[in-house]
Protein backbone atom coordinates (compact mmCIF):
# COMPACT_ATOMS: atom_id res chain seq x y z
CA UNK A 1 0.00 0.00 0.00
CA UNK A 2 1.56 3.24 -0.86
CA UNK A 3 1.73 6.12 1.20
CA UNK A 4 -0.87 8.31 -0.30
CA UNK A 5 -3.69 5.32 -0.57
CA UNK A 6 -2.62 4.63 3.06
CA UNK A 7 -3.53 8.22 3.80
CA UNK A 8 -6.64 8.21 1.86
CA UNK A 9 -7.90 4.87 3.39
CA UNK A 10 -7.52 6.35 6.84
CA UNK A 11 -8.99 9.57 6.37
CA UNK A 12 -12.18 8.06 4.88
CA UNK A 13 -12.26 5.49 7.75
CA UNK A 14 -12.43 7.65 10.98
CA UNK A 15 -14.41 10.45 8.85
CA UNK A 16 -17.01 7.58 8.75
CA UNK A 17 -16.63 6.69 12.08
CA UNK A 18 -16.99 10.75 13.06
CA UNK A 19 -20.40 10.82 10.78
CA UNK A 20 -21.64 7.44 12.27
CA UNK A 21 -21.12 8.34 15.60
CA UNK A 22 -18.66 5.38 16.41
CA UNK A 23 -16.09 8.32 17.54
CA UNK A 24 -18.24 10.58 19.46
CA UNK A 25 -17.32 14.35 20.01
CA UNK A 26 -14.42 14.51 22.24
CA UNK A 27 -13.07 11.36 22.14
CA UNK A 28 -9.54 11.25 22.30
CA UNK A 29 -7.41 9.98 18.54
CA UNK A 30 -4.37 7.95 19.41
CA UNK A 31 -2.53 8.05 15.91
CA UNK A 32 -0.21 4.89 16.90
CA UNK A 33 -2.87 3.00 18.08
CA UNK A 34 -4.84 3.90 15.40
CA UNK A 35 -2.21 3.47 12.92
CA UNK A 36 -1.80 -0.45 14.29
CA UNK A 37 -5.38 -0.83 13.92
CA UNK A 38 -5.37 -0.12 10.27
CA UNK A 39 -2.10 -1.61 9.64
CA UNK A 40 -0.76 1.75 8.52
CA UNK A 41 2.45 3.53 9.60
CA UNK A 42 1.94 6.26 11.76
CA UNK A 43 3.03 9.22 9.27
CA UNK A 44 -0.28 8.68 6.67
CA UNK A 45 -2.35 8.70 9.78
CA UNK A 46 -0.80 11.75 11.14
CA UNK A 47 -1.48 13.43 7.47
CA UNK A 48 -4.82 11.64 7.62
CA UNK A 49 -5.45 13.40 11.11
CA UNK A 50 -4.24 16.66 9.35
CA UNK A 51 -7.01 16.32 6.82
CA UNK A 52 -9.62 15.86 9.12
CA UNK A 53 -8.49 18.81 11.07
CA UNK A 54 -8.32 21.00 7.63
CA UNK A 55 -12.34 19.99 7.81
CA UNK A 56 -13.02 20.77 11.41
CA UNK A 57 -14.14 17.33 12.18
CA UNK A 58 -11.01 16.72 14.63
CA UNK A 59 -8.62 19.07 16.48
CA UNK A 60 -5.30 18.98 16.97
CA UNK A 61 -3.86 21.29 19.92
CA UNK A 62 -0.11 20.81 21.45
CA UNK A 63 0.38 19.64 25.03
CA UNK A 64 -3.44 18.36 24.83
CA UNK A 65 -3.39 15.96 21.82
CA UNK A 66 -5.90 15.24 19.03
CA UNK A 67 -9.49 14.66 19.86
CA UNK A 68 -13.15 14.68 17.99
CA UNK A 69 -13.84 18.22 17.14
CA UNK A 70 -17.67 19.22 19.01
CA UNK A 71 -20.57 19.37 17.01
CA UNK A 72 -20.92 22.96 15.17
CA UNK A 73 -24.77 23.57 14.14
CA UNK A 74 -23.71 26.49 12.29
CA UNK A 75 -21.17 24.46 10.07
CA UNK A 76 -24.26 21.96 10.04
CA UNK A 77 -26.98 24.06 8.61
CA UNK A 78 -24.73 25.26 5.87
CA UNK A 79 -23.50 21.83 4.90
CA UNK A 80 -27.72 20.82 4.89
CA UNK A 81 -28.09 24.11 3.24
CA UNK A 82 -25.54 22.83 0.45
CA UNK A 83 -26.89 19.83 0.06
CA UNK A 84 -30.57 20.85 -0.63
CA UNK A 85 -29.45 22.84 -3.25
CA UNK A 86 -27.43 19.89 -4.99
CA UNK A 87 -30.57 17.99 -4.69
CA UNK A 88 -32.26 20.71 -6.22
CA UNK A 89 -30.09 21.08 -9.32
CA UNK A 90 -30.47 17.56 -9.63
CA UNK A 91 -34.13 17.39 -9.73
CA UNK A 92 -34.07 20.61 -12.31
CA UNK A 93 -32.13 18.82 -14.81
CA UNK A 94 -33.63 15.17 -14.52
CA UNK A 95 -37.02 16.51 -14.73
CA UNK A 96 -37.20 19.99 -16.71
CA UNK A 97 -34.10 19.11 -19.20
CA UNK A 98 -30.88 21.12 -20.07
CA UNK A 99 -32.58 23.10 -22.52
CA UNK A 100 -31.99 26.25 -20.73
CA UNK A 101 -30.46 26.29 -17.17
CA UNK A 102 -29.95 30.15 -16.63
CA UNK A 103 -33.43 30.64 -16.66
CA UNK A 104 -35.09 29.37 -13.79
CA UNK A 105 -38.23 26.96 -14.62
CA UNK A 106 -40.42 28.39 -11.62
CA UNK A 107 -40.50 32.09 -13.48
CA UNK A 108 -41.69 29.99 -16.52
CA UNK A 109 -45.36 30.24 -17.72
CA UNK A 110 -48.08 28.10 -19.79
CA UNK A 111 -46.73 27.93 -23.50
CA UNK A 112 -50.50 29.97 -23.90
CA UNK A 113 -49.29 32.60 -21.80
CA UNK A 114 -45.75 33.04 -23.61
CA UNK A 115 -47.65 33.05 -26.84
CA UNK A 116 -50.24 35.61 -25.54
CA UNK A 117 -46.94 37.99 -24.86
CA UNK A 118 -45.69 37.26 -27.94
CA UNK A 119 -49.21 38.60 -29.21
CA UNK A 120 -49.51 41.37 -27.37
CA UNK A 121 -45.72 42.52 -28.09
CA UNK A 122 -46.72 42.68 -31.98
CA UNK A 123 -50.40 44.11 -31.96
CA UNK A 124 -48.45 46.96 -29.80
CA UNK A 125 -45.43 47.28 -31.75
CA UNK A 126 -47.19 47.54 -35.20
CA UNK A 127 -48.59 51.09 -34.09
CA UNK A 128 -45.42 52.08 -35.44
CA UNK A 129 -45.59 51.44 -38.60
CA UNK A 130 -46.63 54.24 -40.30
CA UNK A 131 -49.71 53.31 -42.38
CA UNK A 132 -50.98 52.21 -39.14
CA UNK A 133 -49.73 54.91 -37.14
CA UNK A 134 -51.88 57.09 -39.57
CA UNK A 135 -55.17 55.18 -38.43
CA UNK A 136 -54.74 53.84 -34.69
CA UNK A 137 -52.43 55.94 -33.68
CA UNK A 138 -51.28 55.42 -30.17
CA UNK A 139 -53.98 52.73 -29.74
CA UNK A 140 -51.86 49.57 -30.40
CA UNK A 141 -49.22 50.92 -27.28
CA UNK A 142 -52.33 50.65 -24.84
CA UNK A 143 -52.44 47.32 -25.59
CA UNK A 144 -49.36 46.65 -23.49
CA UNK A 145 -51.36 47.19 -20.46
CA UNK A 146 -52.86 43.97 -20.63
CA UNK A 147 -49.39 42.55 -18.80
CA UNK A 148 -50.65 44.76 -15.70
CA UNK A 149 -53.57 43.14 -15.55
CA UNK A 150 -52.01 39.70 -16.45
CA UNK A 151 -49.62 40.26 -14.21
CA UNK A 152 -52.29 41.32 -11.05
CA UNK A 153 -54.41 38.07 -11.50
CA UNK A 154 -51.09 35.97 -11.72
CA UNK A 155 -50.39 37.44 -8.00
CA UNK A 156 -54.26 37.40 -6.66
CA UNK A 157 -54.17 33.57 -7.56
CA UNK A 158 -50.56 32.87 -6.71
CA UNK A 159 -49.51 35.75 -4.23
CA UNK A 160 -46.23 35.46 -4.91
CA UNK A 161 -44.20 37.67 -2.61
CA UNK A 162 -40.73 36.05 -3.10
CA UNK A 163 -41.01 37.38 -6.79
CA UNK A 164 -42.39 40.75 -5.98
CA UNK A 165 -39.48 41.28 -3.15
CA UNK A 166 -36.78 40.59 -6.12
CA UNK A 167 -38.29 43.07 -8.06
CA UNK A 168 -38.93 45.99 -5.40
CA UNK A 169 -35.50 47.62 -5.28
CA UNK A 170 -35.32 48.56 -8.70
CA UNK A 171 -38.88 49.19 -9.43
CA UNK A 172 -38.99 52.10 -6.55
CA UNK A 173 -36.09 53.48 -8.09
CA UNK A 174 -37.92 53.71 -11.31
CA UNK A 175 -40.79 55.01 -9.60
CA UNK A 176 -38.98 57.55 -7.67
CA UNK A 177 -37.04 58.79 -10.77
CA UNK A 178 -41.08 59.70 -12.69
CA UNK A 179 -42.20 60.95 -9.89
CA UNK A 180 -39.37 63.51 -9.28
CA UNK A 181 -39.83 64.52 -12.73
CA UNK A 182 -43.43 64.73 -13.08
CA UNK A 183 -43.20 66.81 -9.89
CA UNK A 184 -40.77 69.03 -11.16
CA UNK A 185 -42.28 69.60 -14.54
CA UNK A 186 -45.45 70.45 -12.59
CA UNK A 187 -43.79 72.78 -10.81
CA UNK A 188 -42.38 74.77 -13.59
CA UNK A 189 -45.69 74.92 -15.24
CA UNK A 190 -47.59 76.55 -12.39
CA UNK A 191 -44.72 79.09 -11.41
CA UNK A 192 -43.81 79.92 -14.98
CA UNK A 193 -46.62 79.58 -17.68
CA UNK A 194 -45.33 80.08 -21.21
CA UNK A 195 -46.93 80.07 -24.58
CA UNK A 196 -45.23 77.36 -25.31
CA UNK A 197 -45.93 75.29 -22.20
CA UNK A 198 -47.91 71.71 -23.75
CA UNK A 199 -49.49 70.84 -20.23
CA UNK A 200 -51.55 68.31 -22.08
CA UNK A 201 -48.79 66.33 -24.32
CA UNK A 202 -46.68 66.98 -20.99
CA UNK A 203 -49.11 64.58 -19.08
CA UNK A 204 -49.45 62.34 -22.31
CA UNK A 205 -45.68 62.03 -21.92
CA UNK A 206 -45.35 61.16 -18.54
CA UNK A 207 -47.84 58.65 -18.45
CA UNK A 208 -46.04 57.36 -21.43
CA UNK A 209 -43.00 56.41 -19.54
CA UNK A 210 -44.88 55.45 -16.71
CA UNK A 211 -47.22 52.85 -18.79
CA UNK A 212 -43.69 51.67 -20.38
CA UNK A 213 -42.12 51.16 -16.89
CA UNK A 214 -44.82 49.54 -15.33
CA UNK A 215 -45.64 47.16 -18.16
CA UNK A 216 -41.23 46.26 -17.87
CA UNK A 217 -41.68 45.40 -14.26
CA UNK A 218 -45.18 43.57 -14.87
CA UNK A 219 -43.37 41.40 -18.26
CA UNK A 220 -40.53 40.29 -15.64
CA UNK A 221 -42.92 39.94 -12.50
CA UNK A 222 -44.92 37.13 -15.01
CA UNK A 223 -42.11 35.76 -17.15
CA UNK A 224 -38.68 36.22 -15.38
CA UNK A 225 -35.56 36.45 -17.63
CA UNK A 226 -37.59 34.74 -20.43
CA UNK A 227 -39.73 38.09 -20.86
CA UNK A 228 -37.16 39.59 -23.08
CA UNK A 229 -37.27 36.76 -25.60
CA UNK A 230 -40.91 37.11 -26.10
CA UNK A 231 -40.09 40.92 -26.28
CA UNK A 232 -37.90 40.62 -28.80
CA UNK A 233 -39.55 37.83 -30.77
CA UNK A 234 -42.95 40.05 -30.38
CA UNK A 235 -41.24 43.15 -31.81
CA UNK A 236 -39.64 41.10 -34.41
CA UNK A 237 -42.76 40.00 -35.47
CA UNK A 238 -44.04 43.15 -35.90
CA UNK A 239 -41.30 44.63 -37.53
CA UNK A 240 -41.85 41.90 -39.91
CA UNK A 241 -46.07 42.40 -40.60
CA UNK A 242 -44.98 46.20 -41.32
CA UNK A 243 -42.20 45.02 -43.74
CA UNK A 244 -44.98 42.96 -45.64
CA UNK A 245 -47.80 45.21 -45.05
CA UNK A 246 -46.22 48.00 -46.93
CA UNK A 247 -45.25 46.01 -50.28
CA UNK A 248 -48.57 45.89 -52.04
CA UNK A 249 -48.58 49.53 -52.36
CA UNK A 250 -45.33 49.50 -54.44
CA UNK A 251 -45.39 45.89 -56.15
CA UNK A 252 -42.55 43.08 -54.90
CA UNK A 253 -39.93 44.15 -57.62
CA UNK A 254 -39.88 47.51 -56.44
CA UNK A 255 -40.00 47.01 -53.26
CA UNK A 256 -37.40 44.70 -53.07
CA UNK A 257 -34.97 47.01 -54.93
CA UNK A 258 -35.73 49.93 -52.60
CA UNK A 259 -34.65 48.09 -49.47
CA UNK A 260 -31.51 46.47 -50.73
CA UNK A 261 -30.19 50.23 -51.91
CA UNK A 262 -31.08 51.84 -48.85
CA UNK A 263 -29.37 48.91 -47.12
CA UNK A 264 -25.86 48.26 -48.74
CA UNK A 265 -26.34 52.48 -48.81
CA UNK A 266 -26.82 52.32 -45.29
CA UNK A 267 -29.56 54.71 -45.11
CA UNK A 268 -27.83 57.21 -47.86
CA UNK A 269 -29.74 56.37 -50.88
CA UNK A 270 -33.49 55.66 -49.83
CA UNK A 271 -36.40 56.30 -51.69
CA UNK A 272 -40.06 55.12 -52.14
CA UNK A 273 -40.90 51.17 -50.17
CA UNK A 274 -37.46 52.06 -47.86
CA UNK A 275 -38.70 55.22 -46.72
CA UNK A 276 -42.04 53.67 -45.12
CA UNK A 277 -39.96 51.22 -42.84
CA UNK A 278 -38.16 54.33 -41.14
CA UNK A 279 -39.77 53.42 -38.00
CA UNK A 280 -37.90 55.26 -35.33
CA UNK A 281 -38.63 53.59 -32.14
CA UNK A 282 -38.43 50.40 -32.76
CA UNK A 283 -35.10 50.71 -34.52
CA UNK A 284 -33.53 51.73 -31.82
CA UNK A 285 -34.64 48.83 -29.96
CA UNK A 286 -33.47 46.73 -32.08
CA UNK A 287 -29.86 47.62 -31.72
CA UNK A 288 -30.17 47.04 -27.84
CA UNK A 289 -31.59 43.50 -28.59
CA UNK A 290 -28.48 43.03 -31.04
CA UNK A 291 -25.88 43.69 -27.91
CA UNK A 292 -27.68 41.91 -25.79
CA UNK A 293 -27.87 38.53 -27.86
CA UNK A 294 -24.49 38.55 -29.23
CA UNK A 295 -23.07 39.25 -25.33
CA UNK A 296 -25.15 38.68 -22.59
CA UNK A 297 -27.56 36.13 -23.47
CA UNK A 298 -26.66 32.44 -22.30
CA UNK A 299 -24.45 30.44 -24.47
CA UNK A 300 -24.37 26.95 -22.42
CA UNK A 301 -25.99 24.46 -25.10
CA UNK A 302 -26.14 24.89 -28.75
CA UNK A 303 -29.78 25.80 -28.50
CA UNK A 304 -29.18 28.40 -27.00
CA UNK A 305 -26.39 29.89 -29.35
CA UNK A 306 -28.58 29.29 -32.12
CA UNK A 307 -31.24 31.13 -30.96
CA UNK A 308 -29.17 34.00 -30.28
CA UNK A 309 -27.58 34.34 -33.22
CA UNK A 310 -31.34 34.38 -34.86
CA UNK A 311 -32.39 36.80 -32.57
CA UNK A 312 -29.23 38.87 -33.81
CA UNK A 313 -29.40 38.35 -36.73
CA UNK A 314 -33.25 39.62 -37.53
CA UNK A 315 -32.52 42.31 -34.46
CA UNK A 316 -29.86 43.45 -37.02
CA UNK A 317 -31.53 43.06 -39.71
CA UNK A 318 -34.47 45.76 -38.46
CA UNK A 319 -31.86 47.98 -37.75
CA UNK A 320 -30.18 48.23 -41.30
CA UNK A 321 -34.09 48.38 -42.51
CA UNK A 322 -34.86 51.55 -40.51
CA UNK A 323 -31.92 53.58 -41.55
CA UNK A 324 -30.71 55.07 -38.13
CA UNK A 325 -26.97 55.17 -39.66
CA UNK A 326 -25.97 56.84 -36.24
CA UNK A 327 -27.16 53.29 -34.76
CA UNK A 328 -24.43 51.56 -36.46
CA UNK A 329 -21.02 53.02 -35.12
CA UNK A 330 -23.20 53.40 -31.73
CA UNK A 331 -23.24 49.70 -32.07
CA UNK A 332 -19.46 48.84 -32.72
CA UNK A 333 -18.47 51.75 -29.63
CA UNK A 334 -20.92 49.93 -27.35
CA UNK A 335 -19.53 46.23 -28.27
CA UNK A 336 -15.21 47.58 -28.16
CA UNK A 337 -16.66 48.99 -24.31
CA UNK A 338 -17.98 45.33 -23.49
CA UNK A 339 -14.72 43.81 -24.78
CA UNK A 340 -13.10 46.54 -22.99
CA UNK A 341 -14.66 46.23 -19.60
CA UNK A 342 -14.58 41.97 -19.60
CA UNK A 343 -11.27 41.95 -19.30
CA UNK A 344 -10.21 44.86 -17.00
CA UNK A 345 -9.43 44.02 -13.49
CA UNK A 346 -11.17 47.55 -12.30
CA UNK A 347 -14.96 47.16 -13.65
CA UNK A 348 -16.55 48.76 -11.33
CA UNK A 349 -14.56 52.05 -11.28
CA UNK A 350 -14.61 51.86 -14.99
CA UNK A 351 -18.23 51.65 -15.08
CA UNK A 352 -18.97 54.51 -12.64
CA UNK A 353 -16.24 56.28 -14.72
CA UNK A 354 -18.07 55.28 -17.79
CA UNK A 355 -21.01 57.49 -16.40
CA UNK A 356 -19.25 60.24 -15.01
CA UNK A 357 -18.27 60.92 -19.44
CA UNK A 358 -20.71 60.89 -20.46
CA UNK A 359 -22.39 63.49 -17.84
CA UNK A 360 -19.41 65.45 -18.74
CA UNK A 361 -19.97 65.15 -22.54
CA UNK A 362 -23.06 66.11 -22.37
CA UNK A 363 -22.37 69.80 -20.53
CA UNK A 364 -19.58 70.04 -22.73
CA UNK A 365 -22.25 69.49 -25.61
CA UNK A 366 -25.19 71.78 -24.67
CA UNK A 367 -22.22 74.42 -24.32
CA UNK A 368 -21.10 73.75 -27.75
CA UNK A 369 -24.82 73.90 -29.43
CA UNK A 370 -24.91 76.68 -27.36
CA UNK A 371 -22.89 78.66 -28.68
CA UNK A 372 -22.81 77.45 -32.27
CA UNK A 373 -19.58 76.23 -32.05
CA UNK A 374 -20.67 72.59 -32.79
CA UNK A 375 -22.38 73.69 -36.05
CA UNK A 376 -19.15 75.08 -37.23
CA UNK A 377 -16.59 72.05 -36.71
CA UNK A 378 -19.26 70.29 -38.19
CA UNK A 379 -19.69 72.48 -41.67
CA UNK A 380 -16.19 72.34 -41.74
CA UNK A 381 -15.41 68.40 -42.01
CA UNK A 382 -17.98 68.14 -44.00
CA UNK A 383 -20.49 66.81 -41.95
CA UNK A 384 -24.54 67.17 -43.17
CA UNK A 385 -26.42 68.39 -40.22
CA UNK A 386 -29.76 68.32 -42.27
CA UNK A 387 -30.86 71.18 -41.20
CA UNK A 388 -30.60 70.38 -37.10
CA UNK A 389 -28.27 73.89 -36.26
CA UNK A 390 -31.13 75.98 -37.57
CA UNK A 391 -33.42 74.45 -35.66
CA UNK A 392 -30.90 74.22 -32.68
CA UNK A 393 -30.67 78.16 -33.38
CA UNK A 394 -34.30 79.10 -33.44
CA UNK A 395 -34.68 77.42 -30.12
CA UNK A 396 -31.58 79.94 -28.19
CA UNK A 397 -33.33 82.79 -27.68
CA UNK A 398 -36.32 80.59 -25.62
CA UNK A 399 -33.37 79.44 -23.00
CA UNK A 400 -30.67 80.54 -21.09
CA UNK A 401 -26.91 78.55 -20.26
CA UNK A 402 -27.01 79.38 -16.48
CA UNK A 403 -27.87 77.43 -13.30
CA UNK A 404 -30.99 79.69 -12.90
CA UNK A 405 -33.00 78.56 -15.69
CA UNK A 406 -35.45 75.68 -14.70
CA UNK A 407 -37.04 75.41 -18.02
CA UNK A 408 -40.24 75.62 -19.75
CA UNK A 409 -42.27 71.99 -18.81
CA UNK A 410 -42.64 68.75 -20.39
CA UNK A 411 -43.54 68.86 -24.05
CA UNK A 412 -42.85 72.81 -24.18
CA UNK A 413 -40.05 72.12 -27.38
CA UNK A 414 -42.72 70.23 -29.43
CA UNK A 415 -45.30 73.00 -29.22
CA UNK A 416 -42.12 75.73 -29.85
CA UNK A 417 -41.29 73.42 -33.31
CA UNK A 418 -45.31 73.23 -34.46
CA UNK A 419 -45.32 77.40 -33.73
CA UNK A 420 -41.86 77.88 -35.73
CA UNK A 421 -43.47 75.59 -38.26
CA UNK A 422 -46.66 77.90 -38.36
CA UNK A 423 -45.66 81.44 -38.51
CA UNK A 424 -43.64 79.90 -41.76
CA UNK A 425 -39.96 79.60 -40.03
CA UNK A 426 -39.32 76.10 -40.95
CA UNK A 427 -41.08 73.86 -43.62
CA UNK A 428 -41.88 70.65 -41.70
CA UNK A 429 -42.63 70.35 -37.69
CA UNK A 430 -39.46 68.03 -37.60
CA UNK A 431 -38.23 67.37 -34.04
CA UNK A 432 -35.30 69.30 -32.23
CA UNK A 433 -33.47 66.32 -33.08
CA UNK A 434 -31.36 66.76 -30.06
CA UNK A 435 -32.47 65.40 -26.81
CA UNK A 436 -29.61 67.23 -24.49
CA UNK A 437 -31.29 70.44 -25.94
CA UNK A 438 -34.50 69.28 -25.54
CA UNK A 439 -34.47 67.84 -22.01
CA UNK A 440 -32.55 71.38 -20.58
CA UNK A 441 -34.79 73.42 -22.51
CA UNK A 442 -37.64 72.09 -21.10
CA UNK A 443 -36.44 70.75 -17.43
CA UNK A 444 -33.84 73.07 -16.79
CA UNK A 445 -30.55 73.28 -15.33
CA UNK A 446 -31.41 71.21 -12.04
CA UNK A 447 -34.04 69.17 -14.51
CA UNK A 448 -30.87 67.92 -16.74
CA UNK A 449 -28.77 67.29 -13.76
CA UNK A 450 -31.38 65.26 -12.16
CA UNK A 451 -31.71 63.49 -15.11
CA UNK A 452 -28.21 62.51 -15.42
CA UNK A 453 -27.26 61.81 -12.57
CA UNK A 454 -29.89 59.27 -11.93
CA UNK A 455 -29.18 58.05 -15.50
CA UNK A 456 -25.42 57.89 -15.45
CA UNK A 457 -24.41 57.80 -11.82
CA UNK A 458 -27.59 56.59 -9.22
CA UNK A 459 -28.33 53.63 -11.46
CA UNK A 460 -24.77 52.00 -12.81
CA UNK A 461 -23.90 52.30 -9.11
CA UNK A 462 -26.94 50.36 -7.83
CA UNK A 463 -26.88 47.66 -10.36
CA UNK A 464 -23.13 47.27 -9.71
CA UNK A 465 -23.12 47.22 -5.94
CA UNK A 466 -25.90 45.20 -5.70
CA UNK A 467 -25.59 42.40 -8.44
CA UNK A 468 -22.13 42.32 -9.34
CA UNK A 469 -20.11 44.43 -12.34
CA UNK A 470 -21.84 42.45 -14.76
CA UNK A 471 -24.72 43.95 -14.51
CA UNK A 472 -23.15 47.43 -14.30
CA UNK A 473 -21.55 46.47 -18.22
CA UNK A 474 -25.21 45.14 -19.24
CA UNK A 475 -26.28 48.40 -18.28
CA UNK A 476 -24.24 50.52 -20.13
CA UNK A 477 -23.92 48.24 -22.73
CA UNK A 478 -27.82 49.04 -23.55
CA UNK A 479 -27.60 52.54 -22.45
CA UNK A 480 -24.30 53.64 -24.48
CA UNK A 481 -25.89 53.21 -27.83
CA UNK A 482 -28.81 55.16 -26.92
CA UNK A 483 -26.98 57.99 -25.61
CA UNK A 484 -24.71 58.41 -28.67
CA UNK A 485 -28.59 59.09 -30.35
CA UNK A 486 -29.23 61.63 -27.52
CA UNK A 487 -26.96 64.11 -29.36
CA UNK A 488 -28.79 64.06 -32.95
CA UNK A 489 -32.38 62.30 -31.85
CA UNK A 490 -34.67 62.30 -29.71
CA UNK A 491 -34.97 58.54 -28.35
CA UNK A 492 -34.97 59.54 -24.46
CA UNK A 493 -38.35 59.02 -24.02
CA UNK A 494 -39.65 56.91 -26.63
CA UNK A 495 -41.73 54.18 -25.34
CA UNK A 496 -40.29 51.07 -26.63
CA UNK A 497 -36.85 52.34 -25.87
CA UNK A 498 -37.82 53.17 -22.03
CA UNK A 499 -39.19 49.34 -21.95
CA UNK A 500 -35.63 47.87 -22.94
CA UNK A 501 -34.20 49.79 -21.04
CA UNK A 502 -36.40 48.65 -17.74
CA UNK A 503 -36.72 45.49 -18.58
CA UNK A 504 -33.53 44.15 -19.84
CA UNK A 505 -31.45 44.88 -16.85
CA UNK A 506 -34.20 43.70 -14.53
CA UNK A 507 -34.96 40.22 -15.97
CA UNK A 508 -30.99 39.55 -16.11
CA UNK A 509 -30.32 40.99 -12.65
CA UNK A 510 -33.26 39.56 -10.39
CA UNK A 511 -33.69 36.13 -12.41
CA UNK A 512 -30.64 35.05 -13.52
CA UNK A 513 -29.03 32.00 -12.47
CA UNK A 514 -26.08 33.04 -10.25
CA UNK A 515 -22.45 31.76 -12.10
CA UNK A 516 -20.39 32.41 -9.02
CA UNK A 517 -21.60 33.31 -5.28
CA UNK A 518 -18.78 34.03 -3.00
CA UNK A 519 -20.38 32.91 0.18
CA UNK A 520 -20.93 29.42 -0.99
CA UNK A 521 -18.10 29.40 -1.61
CA UNK A 522 -16.73 29.99 1.40
CA UNK A 523 -19.01 27.66 2.70
CA UNK A 524 -17.73 24.79 0.98
CA UNK A 525 -14.87 23.10 2.24
CA UNK A 526 -12.53 21.29 -0.32
CA UNK A 527 -9.97 18.66 0.48
CA UNK A 528 -6.11 19.94 0.55
CA UNK A 529 -3.83 18.78 -1.78
CA UNK A 530 -0.85 16.55 -1.40
CA UNK A 531 1.55 19.13 -1.54
CA UNK A 532 -0.75 21.10 1.02
CA UNK A 533 -0.38 18.41 3.79
CA UNK A 534 3.16 17.83 3.33
CA UNK A 535 3.34 21.66 3.45
CA UNK A 536 1.57 22.01 7.07
CA UNK A 537 2.76 18.14 8.32
CA UNK A 538 6.65 20.07 8.07
CA UNK A 539 5.35 23.66 9.49
CA UNK A 540 3.65 21.33 12.11
CA UNK A 541 7.31 19.03 12.81
CA UNK A 542 9.26 22.76 12.63
CA UNK A 543 7.02 24.06 15.21
CA UNK A 544 7.46 20.98 17.63
CA UNK A 545 11.20 21.43 17.15
CA UNK A 546 11.61 25.27 18.19
CA UNK A 547 9.38 24.42 21.06
CA UNK A 548 11.22 21.58 22.54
Amino acid sequence: MSSLSARETAYQTIRSRIITMELKPGDPLNDRELAEELGISRTPMREALLMLNLARMVDIKPQSGTHVAPINLKLMEMEQFDRVQDVSKILTRKYYGKKDPFRSREFRQPRWMELLAVLLFTVSGLGEGKSINVVLGGLPKAVTLAFVGLAGLEFFIRGDFDRLKKLAGPSGLYILYLAVLAAWSMFIWVRNFTAFASITRGVEKILYQSIATVVAICCVYLYGWFSIDLFTIGICCANLFILFSEVPAYGVGESVSSLLTSILSLGNNTYGYAERLEIHEVTFLEGIFVLYYLFFSPKETKQQRTRNWVLAGCSFFFVLAGMKRILLPALVVSAFYIWVLRRSHAKEKLIMLTGAAWVTLFWVYLYLVHTGAISRILNAVGVNMMGRDYIWSLAKPYYQFSPTFIGLGFEAVDAMVTRFYEIGLIDVAYPLHNDILKVFVELGFPGLCFWCAFLYLILPWFWTKRYGPEAGILYFAILNPLSMTYLTDNTAFYFWCTMGLRMIPLAVCCFAKPTKDPAAQKQTWQPPSAQEVQRRIRAQYREKGRSS
